[in-house]
């Protein structure tokens, strides 16, 4: 039996490794040197320092999960660990869905994975109408917080080698964060990145031009 959760009235019970984060040092702005011409110089000053408050507004290193899951959405889906591994995959594949948190009660028991049904069922040669979520679940349960980076918990999945990382508030799960996430935030700060340098190498060659310092 599958079912969509949000997360508001569901605490976790079980103890999991939870991994706090040390903050990251803040990168020191590229220095920018100015040449004593005239005004129209200062303002090719004004638009470098204007690429590095961009930069900084689009670094990966400093969006938090909570921004994530907010975009996303912070449901989930779980199982209880009794039904079969085919039930379970039928349904990750009904959902486009990587993962399914196992639960009974409230308690999170563990994670099922695409996989976990590739080396524990396909690999060993089980079958997946006969084998219980239970019996290839993995307990060894990796978490994040919320005020966790995007580069942390990226570096912990790394780590851990898990695609999958459930997300706790104060012990209550509030979404899960998958190496798909990850990636789509990372890539689309690139982009971002990008669209910003293009827009004020533009400004600046307009502001060169004009000036004559070209």
């Amino acid at each position: 039996m599958l079912r969509t959760i949000f997360p508001a009235a569901l605490r976790l019970t079980r103890r999991v490794s939870v991994h706090a984060f040390a903050p990251i040092p803040q990168r020191e702005s590229r220095p920018i040197f100015v040449r004593n011409f005239s005004t129209q110089q200062t303002a090719v000053s004004a638009h470098l320092e204007a690429e590095d408050h961009a930069e900084a507004l689009y670094d990966a290193h400093s969006t938090k999960v909570s921004q994530v899951l907010d975009v996303k959405g912070h449901e989930f889906y779980i199982v209880d660990p009794e039904i079969t591994v085919f039930d379970a995959v039928q349904e990750m594949v009904s959902h486009r869905i990587g993962s399914l948190l196992v639960m009974r009660d409230g308690e999170l028991l563990g994670i099922i994975t695409e996989r976990d049904y590739l080396s524990k069922v396909i690999v060993e040669g089980r079958a997946s109408k006969t084998t219980q979520v239970s019996e290839i679940m993995s307990t060894d349960l990796v978490c994040a917080g919320p005020d966790a980076t995007v580069e942390e918990c990226m570096e912990l999945m790394l780590a851990k080698n898990c695609r999958h990382l459930p997300i706790l508030e104060n012990g209550e799960l509030c979404g899960v964060l998958s190496m798909k996430d990850v990636m789509a935030t990372i890539t689309g700060h690139h982009k971002e990145h990008v669209r910003h340098l293009s827009s004020h190498i533009t400004q600046l060659t307009n502001v060169i031009a004009v000036s004559g310092l070209g």
